[in-house]
C-alpha cells in the first residue's frame, strides 16, 4: 500500500513569511499629469513583490509627505499608496518621489519619481 502524507506546518500564525524579499519594482501611476496651481491632485504608487509588504513613503523634493492611504494585497506581495497633495506654483519643476523599502532588509528602497509640472490659471 503506497501512503502520501503530507505535513504542513505554520509558523507566526501565518501572518508573516519565514523569509524576506526586495520591493522588486515600484511604480507612480499616472505620470505626467499637468496639475493646476491651488487644485487638489491624486497620485497612487504601486510596489510589488516584497515580503513582509513594502512600506511606501513619499516626498516632494526633500519634504516627506505624510498624508497617503496605504492598501496591502490579500497576498501580502503588492502594496499601493495613495496621495492626496494641493500644488502651488511653487511646486512647479519639483519632483514627487514613491519610495519602497522593506524595513527586514536594510539597503532594499527602490523609488519612482517624476518632475511636477504646475500651472497657474
Amino acid at each position: 500500500m503506497n501512503v502520501l502524507l503530507l505535513l504542513l506546518i505554520t509558523f507566526n500564525n501565518g501572518e508573516f513569511p519565514l523569509f524576506s524579499v526586495r520591493p522588486l519594482s515600484v511604480h507612480v501611476k499616472g505620470k505626467r499629469k499637468r496639475l493646476s496651481a491651488m487644485k487638489t491632485a491624486q497620485f497612487e504608487c504601486e510596489a510589488k513583490g516584497s515580503r513582509p509588504p513594502a512600506v511606501i513613503s513619499w516626498r516632494k523634493g526633500s519634504y516627506k509627505l505624510k498624508n497617503a492611504v496605504t492598501r496591502v494585497s490579500a497576498q501580502g506581495n503588492v502594496t499601493t499608496s495613495t496621495l492626496t497633495i494641493t500644488s502651488t506654483s511653487d511646486d512647479n519643476g519639483k519632483f514627487l518621489y514613491c519610495q519602497a523599502d522593506n524595513p527586514a532588509i536594510p539597503g532594499s528602497a527602490i523609488e519612482d519619481g517624476w518632475k511636477l509640472d504646475v500651472h497657474c490659471r
